[in-house]
């Protein structure tokens, strides 16, 4: 009879790409056959492969038999040097954790202090805006006397101006050379 890969996997409880892998042995070429693109194994082939899964599982076996023996006849002391190594990381990690905390409770108590200082200046920021106010309102004052007098000054030396264009030739070039 023949089987597909996916029969072989169901009666053999293994995974498809497992039986494929399997396939791919030496032994097992002569007992499979390809149709239409579907490789089918033949009841040898079968028997094969359940063969080759017993003696795998008694190897399995025969280590695990192995590991436990040896874990058997191991004194403890390995289990020992783990635990008080385990127990020396604890108390170097709890250690770093505490600095860390003493850390973090220091920064707490500097930001607090800053957020005091914060407050005191923020009560104290009206007043001194109202000066700056009245400072910059005095200093505006000053510079707008100042552009009012220019600006009279201009508009006197334009009056001046536009009264010699009247003047005739003759009295233009008589008149004194101060006012140029």
């Amino acid at each position: 009879m023949q089987y597909t890969v996916a029969e072989v996997a169901e009666i053999t409880k293994l995974s498809k790409v497992t039986i494929y892998s399997k396939l791919k042995q030496d032994k097992l070429k002569p007992h499979l056959s390809k149709s239409q693109g579907i490789t089918y194994v033949n009841d040898e082939g079968l028997k094969l492969i359940k063969d080759s899964l017993v003696s795998f599982v008694d190897e399995l076996n025969s280590q695990e038999q192995k590991q436990q023996e040896t874990a058997q006849n191991e004194p403890c002391e390995a289990d020992l040097n783990l635990t008080t190594e385990y127990i020396n990381y604890l108390k170097s990690e709890n250690e770093r954790l505490w600095n860390e905390m003493q850390k973090k409770n220091n920064q707490i108590e500097k930001l607090s202090q800053l957020l005091e200082n914060g407050q005191v200046l923020l009560r104290e920021k009206p007043q001194q805006d109202i000066q700056l106010l009245q400072e910059h309102c005095v200093e505006t004052d000053g510079k707008i006397i100042q552009v009012r007098e220019r600006m009279e000054e201009k508009k006197g030396n334009i009056q001046a101006y536009n009264s010699d264009k009247k003047l005739s030739i003759w009295e233009r070039l008589t008149k004194k050379k101060k006012d140029y």
